[in-house]
């Protein structure tokens, strides 16, 4: 037993007077190991939280562009591919006609060129030409017995196969009768009529309404979710189905689908809103010859916004419950190593102001036993001394 402390004589005195200015300083100091270790787990917390957030925010804008990428080219290559098959269906009959129709009489020449127009929404006109450029046969007569020498499609598709950009057509205008205020616009396929020994005996070509390819292309970009724009080698805009009317835009996009490469990119568009663009740099499928088409697509990086509101709420919760995991682990911590130490310090602060009661004894860890066992050891020397200052 730790011998007994006298409350009175000239040993307490000096022991409360030596004692004094410690536990000044113990008053004085309002941080507390259990308080410091809270303050150290909410920091380390905080950090970890910032660079979480941080983290995924980075890694999910990465992530962001590689998926708008995939998202705009897979598309865009499937609104190409769409336009490419549909009208190498009209290559196709083009093809056909032509190694069928010289041997037919006239009746059955404009009757296999009535059929291959059908009701007129697609393809507007079919001709055979002689090799000067005469049309001798066509789809409901139209344009027989004239010369049609001087047009790009009949020079062209003298020498090989070809398609041609989007031009007007104000003879054939006039005879299809057309309500509309605005002239048709087409675009053509031709190619040349050989003969068994090799000559070109004429030329055999197809105006395709492009109208068609406007609404063909807008509802694939509507079902989509993005807007398409057709680009010529002249770097024209030839058809955009956003319902703006461009001639040119001043778009690295329009730049390299001008120039004939592919790429993706983000880019301020004309309505001051950024979006996500892709370039193909050919429109084509199968033998179907090229129009010299480029296709751009755009889609809207906010389509994206709830994905993004999605990760950063999960990133959130996940840190959330971390936080709490963290906390209970951090209670409990405090509970088995820090309430110890706590009651270790109140009662060597007891014994220093003459309490007689033996040290708190924990063994948590090594530390926490030798620092109980030290007090105990200082305790019972101490009052050793102060047994022996009373007795003299």
């Amino acid at each position: 037993m730790v011998p007994s402390l006298q409350r009175t004589g000239t040993g307490l005195k000096f022991f409360q007077k030596k004692t004094k200015g410690f536990e000044a300083v113990h008053i004085n100091s309002r941080l507390t190991l259990r308080g410091a270790l809270a303050g150290f787990v909410l920091m380390g917390l905080l950090i970890a939280a910032l660079g979480v957030l941080t983290f995924v925010k980075d890694q999910h804008r990465i992530y962001q562009e590689s998926a708008l990428e995939r998202a705009v080219k897979v598309r865009l290559n499937g609104i190409e591919l769409g336009l490419g098959r549909a009208l190498n269906t009209n290559w196709e009959q083009l093809n056909f006609l032509a190694q069928t129709i010289p041997e037919m009489t006239p009746e059955a020449r404009r009757a296999a060129l009535d059929v291959t127009v059908g009701d007129g929404n697609r393809v507007a006109w079919v001709g055979l030409t002689s090799p000067e450029g005469v049309v001798l046969s066509s789809s409901n007569g139209l344009l027989e017995g004239e010369s049609v020498a001087e047009r790009p499609w009949f020079q062209k598709g003298f020498q090989q196969d070809y398609a041609g950009d989007k031009h007007g057509a104000i003879l054939l205008n006039e005879l299809l009768n057309t309500k509309s205020k605005t002239p048709i616009q087409f675009i053509d396929l031709a190619r040349p009529i050989i003969d068994g020994e090799g000559n070109t005996i004429g030329v055999l070509g197809m105006h395709i309404k492009f109208d068609w390819v406007i609404k063909h292309v807008s509802e694939s970009a509507i079902a989509l979710g993005m807007n398409a724009y057709l680009v010529n080698e002249a770097g024209q805009v030839v058809l955009a189905t956003d319902g703006a009317q461009y001639d040119r835009l001043d778009l690295a996009s329009i730049r390299s689908a001008t120039a004939g490469f592919s790429g993706s990119q983000l880019e301020v568009w004309p309505d001051h809103r950024t979006y996500f663009t892709s370039v193909l740099p050919r429109v084509t499928y199968g033998n179907l010859p090229g129009f010299g088409w480029r296709i751009v697509g755009r889609i809207d990086p906010n389509e994206f916004t709830l994905a993004d509101s999605n990760l950063i709420n999960n990133a959130m919760k996940l840190i959330g419950t971390l936080a709490v995991s963290l906390l209970l682990i951090t209670v409990l911590f405090c509970r088995i190593f820090i309430a110890p130490i706590e009651k270790l310090a109140h009662s060597a602060m007891r014994n220093a102001h003459g309490a007689d009661e033996y040290p708190f004894k924990a063994h948590q860890t090594v530390e926490i036993s030798r620092l109980s066992t030290a007090l105990a050891i200082l305790q019972g020397h101490q009052d050793n001394k102060t047994s022996g200052a009373c007795t003299v």
